[in-house]
């Protein structure tokens, strides 16, 4: 069943209250049926005590009445506040010989004469015991302990009197506590709130509260900072790309319809598509980035690994950006040397190829040149590529590789839509590699990947170099 509403003030006072309750009413209880068992031991005990004293002592006197009365007067003088009575018999005969002390404690039956050595209670607080002397003669004595329970009486009164002022006392300070808790979670909570816009600082002033609530409002600030970092990526993102897809969407636009202006002959037009083509599948490239890096894969998932080779998957990959380097001017020179069989993930290491590949002939200036080599070890696979560019500063490569980084706009071209690198790294990571960023020695940027082989196959015979 669904438990209602419920708030923290109250139920950490409950806990306190019954807590409190249960510990000191079981202190209590526990105390009480201890001190209680300890008193009749004590009542029991001081019997059997005063008729053996009687009984070691009496004898030695002349056995007259003045005699036992000085000793019962003896006896009663080490405990004072015991009431005791004593009640003597003739080895025959069934009247007493004497009775002695309180009186009033003696009836008609108790104390008796027999059974001997036995134990016997009245109420909690009058015991009796018969015991026969050396002479022949039976003392019984009954003993009052009465003021031996009224301690304990007293006892059940403070210990109740403790356990209210305990439970008042556990209600004030756990209904203290618990406020307290809650205004510093609220302030906690006010303080997320407070936070508007994307820009706008976490603030959580929680610096005199409990270590546990700073550490709740640490993970809250971070996980605060956390969702504007990535709505600020998401925000630029979604700028960046419906600005991307505004301007080559008008471009097409207009040139088709400046094509309409007029009848062209067939190679015009299939310039115009051609040129079409191409900004189409730019755009189909940045799609598939963006829902490349969308799906990744998480740590615990397996990629679908597959043996390939990865030079003569990038000759035919690479065609589309050698045409669109040949259309800017930039020389691009392909390297393919030893054995390239690798095992990985087919589309993720290509598309990091084209990617490292499509951002050298974006940065490289016109008639300029750009290379792109692969490198088979024993172990792994090496990807480097140059280009003649202004290169990458040190501050920003390691924000390069980031998800939806932009840097500046190369030679007026578009600025990217700043997937293809952190791609790259992704590819890296899945295959156990690295990828890094230096200076080349053409000028520009040099970009080396390198990917471990995994279930490498033998090399093929014709596994030389390749241009």
């Amino acid at each position: 069943m669904r438990r209602g509403p419920w708030t923290l003030v109250g139920r950490l006072t409950r806990w306190f209250l019954t807590g409190t309750v249960l510990l000191v009413g079981a202190v209590s209880v526990l105390s009480v049926w201890y001190l209680e068992g300890s008193v009749r031991r004590e009542i029991a005990s001081l019997v059997l005590e005063e008729l053996d004293e009687v009984a070691a002592l009496f004898p030695t006197t002349d056995g007259s009445r003045q005699a036992f009365e000085a000793l019962r007067w003896e006896l009663q003088h080490n405990h004072p506040g015991i009431p005791m009575a004593w009640r003597i018999w003739e080895p025959v005969g069934t009247e007493p010989w004497g009775e002695f002390g309180a009186l009033e404690l003696l009836t008609e039956d108790a104390p008796g004469r027999g059974p001997l050595d036995t134990d016997h209670a009245l109420a909690a607080y009058l015991r009796w015991r018969s015991k026969e002397l050396s002479d022949g003669r039976t003392v019984s004595l009954i003993l009052d302990g009465s003021s031996r329970v009224a301690f304990v009486r007293r006892y059940e009164l403070y210990a109740g009197i403790l356990l209210a002022v305990a439970s008042a006392l556990s209600l004030a300070f756990g209904t203290r506590f618990a406020r307290r808790v809650s205004r510093l979670l609220r302030r906690v909570a006010d303080g997320a709130r407070s936070v508007r816009g994307a820009g706008e600082e976490v603030r959580l002033d929680v610096e005199d509260a409990p270590e546990e609530i700073r550490e709740v409002a640490a993970a809250l600030r971070e996980m605060l900072e956390n969702v504007r970092r990535e709505s600020e990526k998401a925000r630029l993102f979604v700028a960046g790309t419906a600005h991307e897809l505004r301007s080559p969407i008008q471009n097409l636009t207009g040139e088709t319809e400046v094509a309409l202006l007029r009848p062209r002959s067939a190679e015009e037009y299939r310039e115009i598509l051609e040129s079409h083509l191409d900004e189409l599948r730019d755009l189909g490239d940045a799609v598939d980035n963006l829902v490349s890096l969308c799906s990744a894969r998480t740590p615990d998932e397996e990629p679908e690994l597959e043996e390939f080779d990865l030079g003569e998957e990038a000759e035919l990959r690479l065609r589309r950006e050698l045409r669109a380097a040949a259309r800017c001017g930039v020389r691009v020179d392909l390297v393919l040397d030893g054995d390239l069989w690798i095992r990985g993930d087919r589309e993720a290491l290509l598309r990091a190829v084209r990617n490292l590949t499509a951002n050298a002939i974006q940065w490289s200036p016109p008639d300029g040149r750009a290379s792109v080599s692969l490198i088979g070890g024993p172990d792994d696979v090496t990807i480097t590529v140059d280009d003649a560019g202004p290169g990458v500063p040190e501050e920003e490569r390691e924000a390069i590789f980031e998800p939806f980084h932009r840097g500046p706009t190369a030679h007026q071209r578009r600025a990217g839509y700043g997937l293809g690198l952190a791609l790259a790294r992704e590819a890296a990571d899945l295959h156990g590699g690295r990828i890094e960023v230096g200076r080349s020695p053409a000028g520009g940027a040099r970009f080396r990947l390198v990917v471990a082989r995994g279930g490498r196959r033998a090399p093929r015979p014709d596994s030389g170099a390749r241009a």
